[in-house]
């Protein structure tokens, strides 16, 4: 999975996704994550870089909260960015451009299997309740 760093961070967010960064404090990712899960079959979260420890965090501590009653769904791949830059020195410009991609994590966190997607991510299923 490979996109174009642009269109990550100009799409919309919805209702039921949380994206990880490095000013969210895991405590209230994981209460807006609780809350989300309160009105949603499944929540998503999105994490790239440096974060995506955060956000393993933040669905880690969701699945306990939760019970361990979560279906989990992981996918990984990359994102493209593209940085142009223009330098004025001696009235001389010089230019560049800087191509870079940094790792992404989409994790879906379901109260309910979601068997469209065991084929595209990697899958978690809950833990078997003792009977």
């Amino acid at each position: 999975m490979e996109q174009d760093d642009n269109s990550l961070a100009t799409s919309s967010i919805k209702d039921n996704e949380i994206r990880v960064t490095s000013g969210g404090n895991i405590n209230r990712l994981v209460q807006i994550g609780l809350d989300k899960l309160k009105v949603h079959p499944f929540i998503v979260i999105v994490a790239k870089g440096k974060v995506i420890q955060k956000a393993i965090s933040v669905v880690e501590i969701v699945k306990r909260q939760m019970g361990g009653a979560l279906h989990q769904y992981n996918q990984l791949g990359t994102v493209s960015s593209k940085e142009e830059w223009t330098l004025a020195m001696d009235n001389e410009l010089g230019s560049g451009t800087l191509d870079d991609s940094s790792p992404i994590i989409i994790v879906r966190l379901s109260h309910n299997a979601i068997p469209d997607l065991e084929g595209l991510t990697t899958y978690q299923a809950p833990p078997a309740q003792p009977e």
